[in-house]
Parts: structure tokens; C-alpha cells; sequence
């Protein structure tokens, strides 16, 4: 039985032979390192190991590691935050110390500075107040660059108002003497001319220099005001009388109608307001607000102001009405 059985199953094997299938190599693999080769972690493993062995080196050769002196000037940093928080909790508005900005000059520039060829604009001269610069820096714009002579500065002054300011009438007047300058040439931001400046100071040098210089005696600036205002607002007799004289006009009025009346009036000089209605301006004109210059005149406590516009009475015998009667 066992041996027809054996026969029996070599027959059926004969008739369904089985695939022969071949087989690979058997391979064993690392997935950890795999992956860690994907994600370029195996150089950081790398690094990390050889920077650790050359700590190890420097170590052993006895000198201070890296990763000690990074921390100490982090600590160092942090201390330095500190103390100065310390300090601006304990003077919060003290000024800190700027160093300025050094400004590149050429060679010998305080020598050519002297003798008037360094390049220096006419606003620094007259704030120098040096004439002799003045004089050689004005020669040298006159030359080469005559529009600087009218140029404003960084807070929209000229040259020729800001000597009027600082009251310099010999640099007022040398910078006039320029057929360059222009003496009608206003502010920037006031609209002021020269001529305004030098009446509201009592320049009066100032003035028949820019007025012989043909500049306009009625100019006004950004509000409307003329000089023979200003003159009336500050009670200046002299400066008065000498723009009347040349016959400023007593009766332009501004931006809020007042006239050279309205000034005097608020002004309080007795005398300015008597040489203001002596010109033959008409005491009952109202400004914007409806009031008159006697009420300007009570508002400001001039009592008499008001007493001489109350009572005042046009004088028939003065010089300008002569001339109109015959």
C-alpha cells in the first residue's frame, strides 16, 4: 500500500507539474537610517559628532568653548539691557548725547572763509553779522550766481529780511546797494517784505533805502496789512509821518476791512490817530464784525482815543485840504 501510493502520487504530479518561481536575495533594512538619509538629518548626526569631538580637542588642550563664550556675551548683553532700563526708570526726560554729524569742507575752508572764496551763502554771513564778508560773499554771488542773492532759506526768510530782523541796517543797506536784490521780495510763510520788518522796528534808514530803491510802499503780506499799519499799530510817529509822506495809502484795508484808522485806534496813540484822521478817512467805517474804530478803541481801554474820534472835526485848514480848496 505505501508503495502504490507512492506511485499513485508521482502519477499526479507528472500530470499538473507546479511554477518554479525564482526567488530574490533576502534583504535586511534599516528604516531609521533610511529615513534619516531622506530628511538630511545623517550630516547634522555628522556635524554634530566632529563638532563634539573637536570640543573634546579644545578641551583637552585647556581652551574655552564656544558655546561658554556665546553665553557669556549673551549675559553680558542682557546686563548692559538692564542697566540702562535702570537708569530711564530713573531720569526718564534726560537727553541723550548725539554725536554731530561732522560735514566734509575742503582744505584750508576756515582761511577761505576770511578771505570771502569759500562757498558761503549770504543767510550765514548776516547771521555772522560780519560786513566784510558780507561785502566779499555779495561780490562773489554778484559774479557767478546773482539769483542766490534772492533765494529764502529753510524757514522761507531772504537774506535782505532777515538782516532787517536782526535790526543790521549797514548789511540791510549793502545788500540793497546790490542791483541784484529784489527789496519787494516777501516771506515764504508770513508773506512779509523787507519794508513791513523795517516799520514794525523803526528802521527808518531801512526804509528810504528800500523806498529810493523804488519798492512798493503800500506791499502787503498774507493777511493784507501794509507797513503804514504797522506803524500805526506800534504808535510810531516818525515812521508814520514818513510813509505818509511818501504817500502811503491811508485807506487800503486788509483781510478783515480795517484800515490805518482801526490800527491807530487799537494801537492807543493819541497823536498817530489825529495824523491818521487828518488824512481825511471817514471814522464811521466798519470792519468785518460790524464795529467801528472808536468801539476797538473803548475795547481796548485807549479812553483817549476814543474821546478824539468821538469829538474829532475834519480841519479845513490843513495843508492837504488848502491844496484841494485852492
Amino acid at each position: 500500500m505505501a508503495d502504490s501510493s507512492a506511485v499513485l502520487a508521482a502519477a499526479r504530479s507528472a500530470q499538473n507539474p507546479k511554477k518554479k518561481v525564482m526567488k530574490g536575495p533576502e534583504i535586511d533594512l534599516d528604516m531609521d537610517a533610511l529615513m534619516a538619509g531622506v530628511l538630511g538629518e545623517g550630516d547634522d548626526k555628522k556635524k554634530k559628532k566632529q563638532k563634539e569631538e573637536d570640543d573634546g580637542e579644545e578641551k583637552m588642550h585647556g581652551t574655552a568653548s564656544v558655546d561658554a563664550a556665546a553665553k557669556a556675551r549673551a549675559h553680558a548683553r542682557e546686563n548692559v539691557v538692564d542697566e540702562l532700563l535702570t537708569e530711564y526708570a530713573a531720569e526718564p526726560h534726560t537727553k541723550v548725547k548725539m554725536k554731530k554729524k561732522k560735514v566734509r569742507r575742503y582744505p584750508c575752508y576756515n582761511f577761505r572763509k576770511i578771505i570771502g572764496c569759500a562757498h558761503v551763502d549770504l543767510h550765514t554771513c548776516v547771521l555772522e553779522g560780519k560786513l566784510g564778508r558780507c561785502r566779499r560773499t555779495l561780490r562773489r554771488l554778484g559774479k557767478k550766481h546773482a539769483e542766490r542773492i534772492n533765494e529764502h532759506d529753510v524757514r522761507g526768510r531772504t537774506a535782505l529780511s532777515l538782516a532787517v530782523k536782526e535790526s543790521r541796517e549797514d548789511i540791510a543797506d549793502l545788500i540793497l546797494s546790490s542791483t541784484d536784490s529784489d527789496p519787494d521780495l516777501r516771506d515764504k510763510w508770513t508773506g512779509m517784505a523787507p519794508l513791513h520788518h523795517a516799520a514794525h522796528l523803526g528802521l527808518t534808514n531801512t526804509v528810504s533805502k528800500i523806498i529810493w530803491r523804488q519798492g512798493d510802499i503800500n506791499i502787503t503780506d498774507n493777511n493784507g496789512t501794509t507797513p503804514l499799519m504797522m506803524a500805526c499799530a506800534i504808535g510810531n510817529e516818525r515812521m508814520v509821518n514818513m510813509l505818509l509822506e511818501e504817500n502811503a495809502d491811508p485807506e487800503k484795508r486788509d483781510n478783515y476791512h480795517w484800515n490805518s484808522l482801526f490800527y491807530a485806534a487799537y494801537g492807543g496813540s493819541v497823536k498817530v490817530t489825529e495824523k491818521i484822521l487828518n488824512q481825511g478817512i471817514n471814522k464811521r467805517l466798519k470792519d468785518k464784525k460790524k464795529m467801528i474804530a472808536q468801539d476797538w478803541s473803548d475795547f481796548c481801554g485807549h479812553g483817549e482815543v476814543s474821546a478824539l474820534l468821538e469829538n474829532f472835526q475834519i480841519s479845513m485848514s490843513t495843508d492837504k485840504y488848502k491844496g484841494a480848496m485852492g
